[in-house]
Order: C-alpha cells, then structure tokens, then sequence
C-alpha cells in the first residue's frame, strides 16, 4: 500500500522533544523496547536505558546542526535540560507521588484478584512499569525540565489511561500474565514493537515540528492543506476552541478526501440533561443511577470483566449516573455540534468505562466535508 506518512504540527515543545528522543531510539536495532517504553512512560530507569537515552539526545542535538533540521528555540531548551539532567531514584519517586491524589486510588478497590490490586498499587505508589529492566534512576524525561517551561506532569498520570481496558484484561486472561499492569506493559511492548517494524520496512515515516495552528497563521494552514491528508487527528482540541473557530480551522486543513477524527472530555457542559444534577426529581436521579449500574454490569458481562471488576464500580453515584447518560446522550450532542455545517460524520465511542481513566465519557467522532467520503472506523 506504499509509504504512510505521520506529520505532527505540535504546540508543546515538551510533546516534540520527547517525539524526536523516542524516534531515535526506535531507530537503532540495538535499544530494547523495554528501554523505550521506560523513556515514554515510567518514572523509573535501568542504566541501560539511560545509557541509551543519552546517546540517542546527543544525535538529536547533533541533527539539528548537522543535519539541516530546524527545531525552534524552546525544544531545544528542552533538549538541553535533559542533557545536563540528573535525577535520583528516590527523588523520583518523591515527584512522582507529589502528582498522585485520593481520588485515583480508588481503582484499587475496582481490582478483585489480589494480584492486580498489588501491582496496580505497586504502579500508583512509584510510576515504575514492571518488567522493563532493574530500576536504578529517575526518569529525566519525565522530571527535568527548563524553569521557564509550561510543561508539567498531570495530575494521576497513568500509563493505562487510554487504554482499551478490556483487551488488556482478556491478554491477561489468554497469556496468563500474573496482573492487570504486566498484561498493559505487554500490550505496549507488541505496540512498539509493530509501530518499530514498520518504521524499519520504511512503511511508515513519522515527523514532528512545533508549530501552533491557528486561523492566524495561514502560511501553516495552507501547509496542512496543500499534504492532502487522508485522515486528521484534532486530540480534544475542540474542547478550548469556539465550535466555528474549529470548524473554520478544520475547513482550511483539509484536502479532497480527508477525514478527520476528535475526541470531547467537556461536552456535557455544552446542554442541560448531560448531567445527572440537571434532574429535579429524585425518583428519576435514583433510576438513572440504577440504570448505571445495570448497564456496567452488562458491559462487563459481555467481556468477561466480572472475574477481575468489582461491579458497580468503586466510585461515587455521580459518576455511575454519568456514564449512564453518556451512553444516551452523547448522540444528541454530536447531532447538535454538526447540524450547522454539511459534514457527513459517525459517532464511533466505545461505550466501556476504563477503571484506570481519568475521564471514562469522552466522545469520540469521525467526519468529513466531503460528503462522497465514506466515513468508517474499525476497532480491531
């Protein structure tokens, strides 16, 4: 099918700097994946890793005199920071846990195997992936950055967060893994891996600058345009920006056939009835939590979830409320957001919520303004 090309336009210089590390490291047959996935998501390192770390920042740093490649100022800030960066395993572990609230902890009590509530609390107390070699330093990466920097870790950072939880919990059922974390290292170890074959064949191509794109800068607009994309990916953009500013933005960067796909955390700010709180009659809050918690059972029923998921959740009736009324509601928001502009689009939302996520009713959409464009997604 030819070469496939990844072009990412980036406002956090912080997102294009780690991007440039982990391509280089993806790059050279001799780093481990484990290596790798320690660099993208642990807060702890081997001496291996880092060992590789460094070589991999000093070709980035060099490329950029070298190579011809122009990385704005604060990326190389960024890249600079790491270089002179040093970071204690203890000190770690202190950052780490600075970053980690009450309220997330609570996953603990949806695990009912004792294996994966010992990992998982193993995983929130230190940010460590298991299995990816000795711990012995601190994540540079994920703690050294420039004092001027508008980069910071999130709040209950988790690796699991975007995961599809119930292929992770069926890995640990068909492998036999010993807990929920270890299957989730191993789903990101075959990830990595497919993602480092294919850049390998050359099937894949994959750059990154940092760049703002907005109405503002047509020069970049026209850029985007100009690549013909078959498929865009806005993230939650649309969640800071005004509708028409985002569908003005979307218009300019797209090609004859492109597809774009978004995903909504903050939707059920936008119309009374998203929230359970919007309801005046006890009786009808009483049943819409009701429903909740019989409709996470079916979920869970259906892929096997019961053996490892407390149901209902451990967490509080808002909640349960909430995902109920995002299974019915969210249509109604899509409908609303694109009934103004001749778009043909598709809710594709997996109605499933993820324990370990820091947001389970994010909606998830797919569209184009070319209304020839067939608009699918496949899961698989």
């Amino acid at each position: 099918c030819g070469l496939a090309k990844w072009i990412g336009f980036e406002l956090s210089e912080y997102s294009v700097a780690k991007t440039l590390i982990i391509l280089k490291m993806l790059s050279h047959a001799d780093v481990m994946t484990d290596s790798i996935l320690q660099v993208w998501y642990s807060s702890s390192w081997s001496l291996l890793t880092l060992k590789h770390f460094q070589r991999c920042l000093t070709q980035v740093l060099a490329d950029s005199q070298i190579g011809g490649k122009s990385y704005s100022p604060q990326v190389v800030e960024v890249l600079l920071a790491w270089n002179i960066g040093n970071v204690p395993l203890e000190q770690a572990y202190s950052l780490w846990m600075d970053g980690q609230t009450n309220e997330r902890n609570g996953a603990l009590g949806d695990m009912v195997q004792r294996p994966d509530r010992m990992a998982l609390a193993r995983y929130i107390s230190s940010g460590s992936l298991p299995n990816c070699g000795e711990e012995q330093v601190g994540s540079i990466v994920m703690f050294c950055l420039p004092r001027e920097s508008k980069a910071e870790m999130a709040i209950d950072e988790n690796f699991m967060n975007s995961f599809h939880i119930e292929k992770v919990f069926e890995h640990r059922r068909l492998t036999g893994c010993n807990d929920v974390v270890t299957a989730a290292v191993e789903c990101l170890r075959d990830g990595v891996e497919k993602l480092r074959g294919v850049l390998a064949q050359g099937l894949l191509q994959v750059t990154v600058q940092h760049s703002e794109v907005t109405l503002a800068n047509k020069q970049l607009l026209e850029e985007i345009s100009s690549l013909d994309a078959r498929c865009i990916t806005w993230g939650s953009v649309p969640d800071y920006i005004e509708a028409e500013e985002f569908n003005s933005l979307a218009k300019a960067c797209s090609g004859s056939r492109t597809v774009h796909y978004l995903f909504s955390m903050n939707w059920t700010r936008e119309f009374k009835g998203a929230s359970c709180l919007d309801y005046e009659c006890e009786n009808q809050k009483k049943a819409i939590v009701q429903n909740g918690k019989e409709l996470i059972q079916k979920i869970y029923v259906k892929y096997g979830l019961l053996q490892y998921l407390v149901c209902p959740p451990n967490t509080n009736a808002l909640n349960i409320a909430a995902f109920y009324i995002y299974t019915m509601k969210r249509q109604y928001w899509v409908t609303q957001k694109f009934k103004n502009e001749s778009k043909n689009f598709l809710d594709i939302t997996r109605p499933i919520k993820n324990v370990f996520a820091k947001y389970f009713t994010p909606v998830h959409v797919v569209f184009s303004f070319n209304t020839e464009v067939v608009v699918n997604f496949d899961f698989s």
